[in-house]
């Protein structure tokens, strides 16, 4: 598809966004299932055109509609620029990217009929997941009017740079006893910190395997294999118990220590092992490849920094911190906060090279502005919308389902076309695979749902 490189000035030029597309169930004069990839390449996503595999396949099956796959600016084959200047990044924005989903259904020309197929022609149903989710429900509050229904699954609309709540659910939903272990652990390594015992500090560094890895980024790197917290779990604590011994005479108990002491230095052996066997190897040996990563950017940047940009041109999401003191675990440093990743967008946003021009990017560059921009958790705008998020999600205190939303989780409104599911075990946007389905009566309750929704929604077109 021909897609402007900047919308606000076509004059810029076009590039090629790609797409899939399946027709196995199409009919002439049905609807259009577009599938939104989000952050990486549509070489491997024609497979959630399939029923037997996803929700996505399952609504174009019922409907007898055709699936499309649509692949976001600047991922995958879909290139403005061959390299990755941070000049040519400055069309990488939010705003771009969601007219362009906008262009591609008002312009669309199907490949496989002469028919008509725009979003003017037959109703179009927008589906998305996480990031992609997001799109989807900005698309419905800010540019409301080409698709006709959309289903935003555990969608990061929010922004909220200090993100703590990311460990709500693990908070709720996590093992108590294993949850006040790690908090001790990590009060531990934060009351080393503040000692500027900077001996011991070392020797826990050298206990994960990231032994050359800067403070600020052994605390992040402690933090980031959470999203997945039941396997990590499993992972981290799978031979705890009160006869672990001691191997670090670094770190042996002294006289004066309590039981409680005791039973966190031997969680933290515990914690430390699992996580230098599981987690370290897929950071690089001794995490020396993850240290200063992006204080080194050098143009042209690649395809992993893709994402990133998007991050913190927008400030869109959240950034993982510590948890505040009121909470009743610290399952990460309370020393990790907003700052540290600032420190990282500035970096990413720098100019590095004297070819690169500074960027007139349309960005938001504040988490307010760009909440007023997209409704954030607070849409108004939205119409035949399904908002669907999983009750042990992560990145559920960032969609419309959040506990600490003022006002509480948004509530189903009928009259507006507003629906809205919490997916009782569900994970990240559980219910749009199949598999998940046949595995749990409460995720196939809410797919089901959904299926029935747009389908009644498609018939009042």
């Amino acid at each position: 598809f021909t897609q402007l490189i900047h919308h606000p000035n076509p004059e810029l030029g076009l590039f090629s966004q790609a797409f899939l597309w399946n027709n196995t169930f199409w009919r002439p004069g049905a609807p259009i299932v577009l599938f939104l990839a989000g952050e990486t390449s549509i070489d491997h996503y024609g497979i959630f055109s399939r029923p037997e595999f996803s929700t996505v396949g399952v609504i174009a099956q019922h409907l007898g509609a055709a699936t499309i796959v649509l692949e976001h600016r600047y991922f995958g084959s879909s290139l403005p620029f061959r390299n990755f200047t941070k000049a040519h990044l400055q069309y990488l924005t939010v705003d771009n990217a969601l007219k362009d989903v906008v262009r591609f259904a008002e312009n669309f020309v199907a490949p496989w009929t002469d028919r008509p197929t725009t979003a003017q022609d037959v109703p179009w149903i927008l589906i998305g997941g996480s990031y992609s989710a997001a799109q989807t429900g900005w698309i419905a509050n800010i540019m409301p009017g080409t698709f006709w229904a959309y289903l935003s699954s555990s969608p990061i609309l929010q922004a909220i740079p200090s993100y703590w709540a990311y460990f709500l659910p693990l908070i709720e939903h996590g093992d108590q006893n294993c949850l006040k272990l790690l908090s001790n652990i990590t009060q531990f390594i934060d009351d080393i910190i503040e000692s500027g015992d900077e001996e011991s500090l070392q020797t826990i560094k050298k206990l994960f395997g990231l032994a050359e890895m800067k403070t600020s980024d052994f605390l992040y790197n402690l933090s980031f294999h959470w999203s997945d917290w039941g396997k990590t779990y499993q992972k981290l604590f799978p031979v705890y118990n009160s006869k672990h011994n001691f191997n670090n005479q670094s770190l042996a108990p002294r006289a004066d220590w309590s039981l409680q002491s005791e039973q966190t230095l031997r969680a933290l052996q515990t914690y430390a092992a699992n996580f230098r066997k599981h987690l370290a190897p897929w950071l690089c040996i001794d995490g020396t490849c993850l240290d200063d990563t992006y204080a080194q950017l050098r143009e042209p940047l690649g395809v992993g920094e893709m994402y990133e940009w998007l991050l913190c041109n927008d400030m869109m999401g959240g950034f993982v911190t510590g948890t505040p003191p009121s909470a009743p675990f610290s399952i990460v440093s309370r020393f990790l906060t907003y700052d540290y990743f600032s420190t990282r967008c500035a970096i990413v946003n720098s100019t590095t090279s004297e070819s690169s021009s500074p960027s007139p990017s349309s960005g938001h560059h504040t988490a307010s502005s760009f909440n007023n921009y997209t409704g954030g958790w607070t849409p108004t705008r939205a119409r035949r919308i399904i908002y669907t998020a999983g009750e042990m999600d992560v990145w559920r205190e960032i969609s419309v389902s959040a506990k600490l939303r003022p006002g509480g989780p948004l509530q189903s409104d009928f009259e507006r076309d507003v629906v809205v599911h919490l997916v009782q075990k569900g994970w990240h946007h559980s219910e749009l695979y199949t598999r998940n389905t046949e595995l749990d009566e409460d995720v196939r309750w809410v797919r089901d749902r959904e299926v029935e929704k747009i389908c009644a929604w498609v018939r009042q077109w």
